[in-house]
């Protein structure tokens, strides 16, 4: 009689287990990308440089971790995840600890590239390892929601160490960071899925990622990154042009980051008790109207309020979106191709968004959104159906 209670308990420890290591995995891959804004400042004091060669090393970092993450992803099928997590993120950590003592230019660039290959292979092998989970729209939630106490104290903290130390202190920060998440990749599976992926398109001969429907997925995933990144970029011009102080709309930054895990934990909870269908779509509309409302809000309450509901709309569809590719392909591969798309997405949006500004003003970058959104559901319509009914 206790046999399927005592099963369904080691599968919640390994399920969490697994999450706690890919936790540990995503927040080194992303270190560069969690810090940018601070380590732009570092750069521009300690070493002298202006904006664009500051900017220029994040880009650098961030791009070749979108880049590397999709190279990757064919391949992470016939590899241990494991061994290809620890030893990218020991090669991560031994970089952080070299950009400390590098004072040219030059050098730091490229020691700073080699973070970002490294990073990549971190990224894919750790975003692969959660789709191999027996229930991928819930693990996703709960890494989102897991995520965010350590991402939250690693931001608090760099600013004192930089202040102390400066650039060293921005890479020491780092290298602190990923000296203690190395140790959790332990739990990262080495073995292959047993989950066999669910087949939709006609021609499956094709490689995985050049599938219709994987196809469609890295598509809509790189553009629902490209509005997330876009709008998420203005939202300081937008809350301050309601009448928020600077320190007003930090304190609401963070409320939105900390309230907006609501929406991880409502997919949690969800999970596909009613498919992916209903409610990725759902959410998906209702993020283009918030960003409307929020793009077009005149007073700081409307702009804390649909700010804080917005997050959770975001919060809410990644899980779904995740989920889909995972149940699509249960080795992490498009999972993998999806997560540097987004990066891409992520890089291109603030770009996007500032032509838009120029143009439209940030009314233009909200019902840009909201269009975004609209099509990009009408795109995932037919597959989530197909997918939903398998």
């Amino acid at each position: 009689m206790g046999e399927p209670n005592t099963a369904k308990r080691t599968s919640a420890v390994s399920e969490n287990a697994l999450i706690v290591s890919v936790v540990a995995g995503l927040i080194v891959a992303q270190l560069t990308f969690n810090l940018l804004p601070m380590l732009i400042g570092a750069l521009s004091q300690s070493m002298d440089l202006d904006g664009e060669q500051a900017g220029l090393v994040g880009s650098v970092d961030m791009g070749l971790l979108a880049i590397t993450a999709m190279l990757v992803a064919p391949v992470l099928h016939r590899v241990s995840l494991r061994v290809l997590a620890v030893w990218a993120a020991s090669a991560s950590l031994l970089i952080q600890l070299m950009s400390i003592f590098i004072g040219e230019y030059g050098l730091l660039l490229a020691i700073r590239g080699a973070s970002g290959i490294a990073s990549g292979v971190l990224y894919a092998a750790a975003s692969a390892a959660l789709a191999r989970s027996a229930q991928p729209d819930r693990a996703y939630a709960k890494m989102m929601v897991g995520a965010m106490i350590p991402t939250v104290l690693m931001t608090v903290s760099a600013p004192y160490a930089i202040e102390s130390w400066g650039l060293a202190g921005a890479f020491g920060t780092m290298a602190a960071v990923a000296a203690l998440g190395l140790p959790l990749l332990r739990f990262i599976p080495s073995e292959a899925a047993d989950r066999a992926p669910i087949m939709l398109d006609e021609s499956t001969d094709r490689p995985v990622l050049l599938r219709r429907s994987s196809l469609i997925l890295i598509t809509a995933h790189f553009f629902i990154m490209i509005s997330f990144g876009g709008l998420w970029a203005f939202t300081e011009q937008i809350g301050v042009g309601t009448g928020l102080a600077l320190d007003e709309f930090g304190f609401t930054i963070g409320l939105s980051s900390i309230v907006g895990t609501a929406g991880a934990f409502g997919a949690a909870w969800l999970g596909t008790r009613f498919g992916r269908t209903r409610p990725l779509l759902i959410s998906l509309v209702a993020t283009g109207v918030l960003s409307v409302a929020m793009t077009n809000s005149s007073h700081p309450f409307e702009f804390i309020l649909f700010i804080v509901l917005w997050s959770m709309t975001w919060t809410f569809i990644s899980p779904y979106v995740m989920g889909a590719a995972a149940t699509l392909d249960p080795n992490g591969r498009l999972v993998a191709a999806m997560g540097g798309a987004g990066m891409v997405g992520v890089a291109l949006g603030p770009f996007v968004s500032g032509w838009l500004l120029q143009t439209g003003g940030l009314e233009a970058i909200g019902f840009y959104v909201l269009g975004t959104t609209v099509a990009l559901s009408v795109l995932l319509f037919p597959l989530l159906r197909r997918l939903d009914r398998a």
